[in-house]
């Protein structure tokens, strides 16, 4: 048991992995415009979700999960340039599942959203490597 907690320790100290991605950011509309009279919004206007739209990029980008001191880091990048860098703790990750065909279990999406940007893997496999990865690291630095 001792040797199990030695090889995760030693690979989550060292964490480089790295994967390809299409990277999207929501962008939401301007809020409505605010009039002089201060009057509360009706209640069909206060619950509506956000508006907004998706914006992806052309180009291939690049995440990667990195720990810096005890904390573990998510960093986007382009071409080598620095998008997004963010403490995976203060981050609410959702991976959507889906099952069609009845009797098997549901599947992870290529798709991973993040709070206000989404990232799409080339392949399930790849999304399940990330999410896994993530687990195994959170679960560790939760100990």
């Amino acid at each position: 048991m001792a040797g199990t907690v030695a090889v995760i320790e030693q690979s989550v100290k060292k964490v480089r992995d790295e994967w390809e991605i299409c990277f999207a950011r929501f962008i939401p509309y301007p809020s409505l415009p605010s009039s002089s009279d201060l009057i509360p919004l009706p209640p069909r206007l206060r619950n509506l979700p956000p508006r907004g739209t998706w914006i992806s990029s052309s180009s291939v980008a690049f995440v990667r999960l990195s720990s810096h001191l005890s904390n573990l880091l998510l960093t986007i990048s382009f071409n080598a340039a620095l998008l997004e860098e963010h403490y995976v703790s203060k981050l609410h990750f959702t991976w959507p599942q889906v099952s069609c065909v009845s009797g098997y279990p549901a599947r992870g999406i290529r798709t991973v959203l993040i709070q206000k940007f989404a990232m799409r893997f080339p392949s399930i496999y790849e999304a399940e490597s990330f999410i896994g990865v993530l687990k195994v690291t959170v679960a560790y630095q939760n100990l």
